[in-house]
C-alpha cells in the first residue's frame, strides 16, 4: 500500500486530480482513493474514532492501493506527531509513505495564504507562533483544524525520522522535482518508459488550488475590515468542519461528497462556490490584472528549524533522483 500523507500545498491536488486516476485507468494501481475509507479516514483523523473498522477495512485491500490525503500528516507541526502514531495504528508497516515538500519559505507563505482562502482571516504574526506565545493560546484553539501554526515545531527532517521509523519505507519527494515523477518509479509503482507520457500529461494539467496573489490578501483583508465594522465576521471552513463532527457520534460530510446531495442541494453548492470570495479572487481578481506574488512580511516568526529546513530541501533537490528514499 502507498500512502501519500501531504504535505498540503506540495502539488498534492494536481497530483489527485491529473496522475493518481490515471494510474488506475493504466492498470499501475488497483484502486485509488477508495470513497467509504476515505470518510472513514476523515472521522478518524478529526475525531480519533473508527479506529479498528477503519484498520479492519484498511487490510482488505488490494496490494496496489494508494491513499493520498493531506490530512493524515496534519495542518499544523503541533499534531505531526500525534498524527503519525495514529497512521500507524491502522496503515500496515509494510506501506510505502511518500511526503510532498517544498521550501520552508514558500511553504509557509502558501500555508498562510490557503488559511486565508478558507475564510479564517488572520494576519501572519498572529497566525505563525513560536512556543512562548503558541502554549499561551493553545488551550483557546482547535489545534488539529491548524487555526494557528507552531512554528518551531516545523521540521522536515524530524517529520521524515518519525515515519522511517514507523514504516518500512519513505519517499521524501520536492515540490522542485516534482514534474518529473520519477518517484513513482523509484517506489516501484510504474515502470520507465511509461514515464514520459505520464509527466507529459502532468505538465499540460491545469494548476489546482493556486495561492492568491499580493492584491487578493489586501482585498481579503479589507473585505474582512468591513464585516468586523458591522460586528460581523467571515463564517471558516474550520467552522463547517466543527460543526460536522461536534458531537462526535455522526459521520462527516466530507467536501467533495456532493453526490450525496439532492439534485436541487447540488446545483445551489456549485452555484454558490461560483459566488464565493474565493472563487472571485482566483478566477477574476488574479487572472484578469496583475498579478504579484504575496510575500510573507518581514519580522514574523519562521521556526527555529527554518534554515535547517531549507538546507534539507535543498539537499534533497541537488540528489540524482531528486527525492529521498529511506528504507529499513
Amino acid at each position: 500500500m502507498i500512502v501519500h500523507i501531504g504535505l498540503g500545498k506540495t502539488g498534492t491536488t494536481s497530483l489527485q486530480k491529473a496522475i493518481f486516476p490515471r494510474l488506475v485507468e493504466e492498470g499501475f494501481l488497483e484502486q485509488y482513493n477508495p470513497p467509504h475509507i476515505m470518510k472513514a479516514l476523515w472521522n478518524y483523523v478529526f475525531t480519533g474514532k473508527g479506529m479498528e473498522r477503519l484498520k479492519s477495512d484498511l487490510s482488505a485491500l488490494p496490494e496496489k492501493t494508494l491513499i493520498s490525503l493531506e490530512s493524515l500528516a496534519g495542518w499544523n507541526p503541533a499534531t505531526w506527531v500525534d498524527n503519525a502514531k495514529k497512521n500507524a495504528l491502522i496503515f500496515p508497516e509494510t506501506s510505502t509513505i511518500v511526503i510532498t515538500i517544498r521550501d520552508a519559505r514558500s511553504y509557509l507563505t502558501s500555508t498562510y495564504v490557503q488559511l486565508l482562502q478558507q475564510g479564517s482571516i488572520l494576519k501572519p504574526e498572529e497566525f505563525f507562533l513560536p512556543d512562548s506565545e503558541y502554549h499561551a493560546l493553545a488551550q483557546l484553539t482547535r489545534p488539529y483544524l491548524c487555526e494557528v501554526f507552531k512554528v518551531d515545531d516545523f521540521n522536515y527532517k524530524e517529520l521524515v525520522e518519525l515515519y522511517s521509523d514507523l514504516f518500512s519505507r519513505v519517499a521524501v519527494v520536492p515540490l522542485a522535482r516534482l514534474h518529473n515523477l520519477s518517484f513513482l518509479t523509484s517506489i516501484d509503482l510504474i515502470p520507465e518508459n511509461n514515464l514520459k507520457s505520464l509527466c507529459d500529461s502532468f505538465s499540460k494539467s491545469k494548476k489546482k488550488n493556486i495561492s492568491y496573489s499580493k492584491g487578493a490578501v489586501k482585498l481579503t483583508y479589507a473585505r474582512e475590515n468591513i464585516l468586523s465594522g458591522l460586528g460581523l465576521k467571515t463564517k471558516s471552513s474550520h467552522d463547517f468542519i466543527f460543526e460536522n463532527f461536534s458531537d462526535y457520534l455522526r459521520e462527516p460530510i466530507t467536501p467533495w461528497d456532493v453526490k450525496n446531495y439532492s439534485g436541487l442541494k447540488r446545483f445551489w453548492s456549485r452555484f454558490l462556490v461560483v459566488l464565493s470570495w474565493r472563487y472571485l479572487m482566483q478566477n477574476v481578481v488574479d487572472r484578469f490584472f496583475s498579478f504579484e506574488k504575496y510575500r510573507l512580511p518581514e519580522g514574523v516568526a519562521l521556526g527555529r528549524s527554518f534554515l535547517e529546513n531549507e538546507n534539507f530541501y535543498q539537499a534533497i533537490v541537488d540528489t540524482d533522483r531528486g527525492l529521498l528514499l529511506v528504507e529499513k
